[in-house]
């Protein structure tokens, strides 16, 4: 991926090298300042956004708290439960909370039976199934 990208920085690059620029120029000097502007920004990536607003959102500000309780709770959940922080590394956990915010005000946690049949089952299929896709190649 990296490399795709990267070949399609530079076959811009030279695009807009062929295009704007006039080759037989050889000195920095003539240059207008739109011109240096336009140089300055292919030297880095460009691909990276140029400008990152810092300034915090009202929303943030009013949230802050809330994201505080709700890590207290996270954090309750792990000590009270033996849970090791290592967990919050995996990809399971992220996924976990993403999906849990796209569902929704009103999400309901699964039951502890939930947990122990129809969604182990449905988890076992799964693994299995992922485990034939590897066995295959």
């Amino acid at each position: 991926m990296w490399d795709v990208m990267s070949g399609l920085q530079v076959n811009l690059i030279k695009k807009t090298n062929m295009g704007g620029a006039n080759p037989a120029r050889a000195t920095v000097e003539g240059d207008t300042a739109a011109e240096k502007r336009k140089k300055k920004e292919l030297e880095g990536n460009i691909f990276k956004k140029t400008c990152i607003s810092t300034q915090s959102t009202i929303n943030n500000i009013f949230k802050k708290n809330l994201r505080e309780e709700v890590c207290l709770e996270i954090g309750a959940f792990f000590y009270n439960n033996g849970i090791p922080f290592n967990v919050s590394r995996s990809k399971e956990y992220t996924r976990m909370f993403e999906k849990a915010v796209r569902y929704g005000i009103g999400f309901k946690s699964p039951s502890y039976h939930e947990l122990r049949v129809p969604l182990l089952k449905k988890y076992v299929k799964l693994v299995q199934q992922s485990l034939e896709e590897h066995r295959t190649y």
